[in-house]
């Protein structure tokens, strides 16, 4: 070999100690640092905000959804329920989740509406499809029915 000729260094030659050291470093930080991210827990920021608005009243004045439509709380929290039609039993609560209201239709949740309903349980299966388009073609909103 010829001093004047600079040392290639080749894959077959390894990796030098003070590069296997850094990814060793790096490698024991990830590891160290995962369950301490996954262990931190979030604010409800993700989460829906809660409705404003009182559960709808079948007696006094009701409060509307900025697009003209009934607002009630959804049953069990999250975001408010515009509705224009919905129904309820005065003989059993009617849901407890949304998945109670998928048998008479669809477009329906299951809301909180005040005890002077005659709901059982205080909740109805509100029509949450696009009221306003419906009171156009079909008249006034129609409230609450019970079945």
């Amino acid at each position: 070999m010829i001093q004047d000729e600079p040392v290639i260094e080749s894959p077959e030659a390894g990796i030098s100690r003070r590069r296997m050291l850094k990814r060793i470093g790096a490698g024991a930080a990830v590891a160290w640092t995962a369950p301490i991210l996954t262990s931190i827990r979030t604010p409800a920021f993700a989460q829906s905000p809660s409705c404003d608005c009182p559960p709808f009243n079948c007696e006094s004045g009701q409060q509307l959804c900025e697009n003209g439509c009934f607002c009630s709380p959804h049953h069990g929290g999250g975001p408010c329920v515009c509705w224009g039609g919905g129904l309820c039993s005065n003989q059993a609560p009617i849901c407890a989740t949304d998945a109670d209201c998928a048998p008479f239709g669809p477009d329906l949740a299951c809301g909180d509406v005040d005890p002077n309903c005659g709901c059982a349980g205080s909740v109805a299966c509100l029509e949450t499809g696009d009221c306003l388009s419906r009171s156009q073609h079909r008249g006034p909103l129609k409230g609450i029915r019970k079945v």
